[in-house]
């Protein structure tokens, strides 16, 4: 696994860094011990939850390494536990301290921002649908004196998705009216007053919008079908070069935009969140969970943390940019790892052995390494 002997040891993250736990994003103050914070389980290469068995704190006064890209961003201290990937070689996720990382040997290395992760499906897939289309095209009519929830879409430019809606609807057997809007081409679901109460405490209220916890625990299948779905509603791609497409969501609240930003964690996307103007934030997302880095030292003065995970890794994030990095301390996951070490290492002998039998330099080939 890693080359690096495990010592017991408290390397840190700065105190701006998030925790993903689950109930949303964390700063180290609003956590505690035995509260569930999303980890990556190194052996079955899946996100699963985890208590927090400790939460370290310290002062920190020196240099930092900052592993930084356009998707990816983490300081952390010389000795701290990075998990990355070999760009092109099929191998499972590595653990490595960061202080072994270089400028000359980062560049083709994969650094972690997602994964896979698959809960219990509660809601039908109908209804997850459903839920998608309210959160981008829902509107809560309380304030106008209706007490009721509106659903728009364009016929004119989305047929399908107008039949699609009313397909959902009638399938939950959800009471709804209908409009249409000639001059604007636009068709509007209004759905009744006894389903009413269950979105305005679920998903929607006052158009205060946010995904239900038991939809960010869903099967990974379920999760990306309420992705595709989102997509539909707002999601749009930006051509950043021939080559190079990403999709984004553009959104004014930021605890959604938090919200989906985990969605697309737990479903293998890269993505990372910026600030368009005041009052609206993009969410840029890539088909992939890694990224390259490159590395500088950076001054630091202040507050380090970092939790200890069962699993000695946990899920994060720095500038609205997540990772997944290594533990705080050891624990009984580290020595599963030391298994698997062993494992790698006698199979790295025999590979040894069959360089040296074909006159291999050994010493010019671990530099090169």
């Amino acid at each position: 696994m890693c080359k690096e002997k495990i010592i017991a040891s408290w390397e840190c993250v700065p105190e701006d860094a998030e925790i993903l736990t689950i109930d949303g994003w964390k700063h180290y103050s609003e956590i505690s011990v035995g509260n569930q914070v999303l980890t990556l389980n190194l052996e079955k290469d899946i996100l699963e939850y985890n208590p927090i068995e400790k939460i370290i704190t310290k002062n920190f006064n020196g240099k930092l390494m900052f592993f930084n890209s356009r998707a990816y961003s983490l300081p952390v201290t010389a000795r701290h536990r990075m998990i990355f990937s070999y760009e092109r070689w099929k191998r499972p996720p590595q653990i490595k301290v960061a202080e072994k990382f270089t400028k000359w040997n980062v560049d083709h290395k994969r650094f972690l921002s997602a994964g896979y992760f698959s809960g219990k499906e509660k809601y039908s897939d109908d209804l997850i649908r459903l839920i998608a289309w309210i959160l981008t095209e829902g509107h809560d009519e309380k304030e106008h004196g209706w007490g009721r929830i509106s659903i728009v879409q364009s016929r004119r430019r989305n047929p399908e998705f107008v039949k699609e809606i009313r397909s959902l609807l009638r399938k939950l057997d959800i009471h709804f009216t209908e409009t249409f809007d000639k001059k604007y081409q636009r068709q509007t679901f209004y759905i009744s007053k006894e389903s009413y109460k269950w979105v305005k405490e679920n998903v929607l209220k006052g158009n205060i919008k946010k995904i239900p916890k038991e939809v960010l625990l869903a099967s990974n299948r379920q999760l990306r079908l309420f992705w595709q779905e989102l997509c539909k509603g707002d999601g749009r791609k930006r051509y950043v070069s021939l080559k190079k497409t990403l999709q984004t969501i553009v959104e004014e609240r930021k605890s959604l935009v938090d919200q989906y930003q985990e969605l697309c964690i737990k479903i293998g996307l890269r993505a990372y969140i910026k600030k368009v103007n005041a009052k609206s934030y993009r969410l840029n997302i890539a088909p992939r969970a890694w990224s390259l880095c490159s590395i500088k030292n950076i001054d630091y003065r202040g507050k380090v943390w970092c939790p200890v995970t069962r699993n000695g890794t946990w899920v994060g994030r720095y500038n609205d940019k997540p990772f997944i990095t290594g533990n705080s301390a050891c624990n009984d996951c580290w020595q599963k790892l030391e298994k698997r070490e062993r494992e790698w290492m006698i199979m790295l002998n025999h590979v040894r052995e069959f360089l040296r039998s074909c006159g291999v330099d050994l010493a010019e080939l671990e530099k090169m390494w």
